[in-house]
């Protein structure tokens, strides 16, 4: 019975392994394109709250802006 279960065993950890190997390079790509397109937003990124702050209220005031523009032109 024991021999019987460490060949089970075997079997199942070489076919753990095949899938493991098969699943290792489209895994390794898709990290590799997702590093490289990070590569902006690091350089973008300072780690200052403040600035982070000042984006999102800029942000958020052009985005009112556009809407306040759209809805004065859109009622005449």
């Amino acid at each position: 019975m024991v021999s019987f279960t460490s060949r089970l065993t075997r079997s199942f950890a070489k076919i753990v392994n095949s899938c493991d190997a098969a699943l290792d390079a489209p895994v390794k790509a898709f990290a590799g394109i997702i590093w490289a397109l990070s590569i902006p937003v690091r350089l973008i990124q300072s780690g200052l709250v403040r600035s982070y702050t000042l984006s999102i209220v800029v942000g958020l005031i052009a985005i009112l802006g556009y809407y306040l523009y759209a809805a004065s032109h859109g009622i005449r």
